[in-house]
């Protein structure tokens, strides 16, 4: 049994605290939202239900980091992208050297993450800190919140790529999650960050679809009706304009579009039914554009440029999206300047993420 602080209080952070109360594991949640952690008590706790554990759970409610982050020996943060600063804030003033911050999805975050607790202690980049920090590639679940503390897990945790910053603590961070998830490991965050899944499919896919979701009065499913044969091109596209990325940085790929396809054969593959009831997006300022222009493909796009690509697609992409909020997500959004990696070349940034 592990003493588990999950952060965040969305559909991720409930379904997460939920499973792995269920486990048997010691867990509080922490939410600077005040009315996330009040719809749970009201509701008695969080009812879990779908492909993997089920049941109702009441995790230990924290309205304070100090105190979620008291005894535990795993932090999971799961919130937006645009969270993370915040989050990170208000939490390295309380961690302590040999727990474990463990970030789904990561996009990069624990650098945001180290960054902070630097400033907390008030030490310099060549100085190490004992916090093992490390992120996810992708999402602990495709789930979703239905209504206050009812949440849907279309599938079960799965064995998951998983990195530390800096990567030297990668088996560090695989021993911190032994016994919650299985995991292989990346060679940095970077990868994981942009192996994400929603790094070639949502944005993408939801520009694509934009018509029928704003017409659909909120009622819209993109692994239902929207993966048609032309979106599913233009995914191949954006997939190989990823793969490109990946091979000047010299990472190894994960391509999602031999599932995606197996999505999309509506009338086969009945287990992904429940991944296809997955809701979303929504609106035209569903996180599906929002999140993923200002964090994944915004660091993708930049992540080609620094190693001399084009990237027409990221970019066009990243100007749709733009356009569509009135922002600048090529500059304020997610790049390796916000990251502390600005200006350095690619082989430094590599050695950085290796902690050479």
């Amino acid at each position: 049994m592990k003493n588990i602080c999950v952060i965040g209080a969305g559909g991720t952070g409930q379904c997460f605290a939920a499973d792995m109360a269920l486990a048997g594991h010691k867990v509080s949640l922490y939410d600077d939202r005040k009315e996330r952690l009040d719809e749970i008590r009201l509701a008695g706790g969080i009812c879990l239900t779908g492909g993997g554990r089920t049941g109702k759970v009441l995790p230990a409610l924290c309205e304070h980091a100090e105190e979620a982050l008291e005894k535990a020996e795993l932090v999971v943060v799961c919130a937006v992208a645009h969270r993370h600063e915040a989050l990170a804030e208000q939490c390295a003033p309380f961690l302590k050297d040999g727990q474990t911050v463990f970030i789904s999805a990561g996009g990069g975050a624990s650098l945001i993450f180290d960054r902070a607790i630097r400033t907390a202690r008030g030490l310099d980049e060549q100085q190490r800190h004992g916090v093992v920090l490390g992120e996810l590639e992708g999402n602990l679940y495709p789930c979703r919140r239905l209504r206050p503390a009812q949440i849907f897990m279309a599938f079960p945790l799965a064995r998951r790529m998983v990195a530390a910053f800096p990567a030297c603590d990668t088996p560090k961070l695989q021993q911190a999650l032994a016994g919650v998830l299985e995991t292989d490991a990346a060679s940095n965050v970077l990868e994981t960050a942009l192996n994400s899944p929603n790094v070639v499919i949502h944005l993408m896919g939801s520009l694509l679809n934009l018509g029928a979701i704003e017409r659909s009065g909120g009622e819209y499913w993109l692994y239902k009706t929207g993966l048609t044969p032309g979106v599913l091109s233009m995914l191949e596209a954006m997939d190989k304009e990823k793969t490109a990325v990946f091979n000047a940085w010299g990472w190894t790929a994960r391509s999602p579009l031999p599932h995606m396809h197996r999505v999309a054969r509506q009338n086969s593959f009945p287990e992904l039914d429940a991944f296809r009831s997955l809701i979303g997006p929504t609106s035209a300022s569903h996180r599906y554009i929002s999140e993923d222009a200002s964090t994944c493909v915004c660091l993708l796009a930049d992540a080609g440029r620094a190693a001399g690509l084009d990237m027409p697609l990221s970019s066009g992409l990243l100007a749709l999206a733009s356009a569509l909020h009135g922002r600048n997500y090529a500059c304020e959004g997610r790049t390796l300047k916000a990251l502390g990696l600005g200006g350095l070349s690619t082989q430094e940034v590599t050695a950085r993420l290796l902690g050479r």
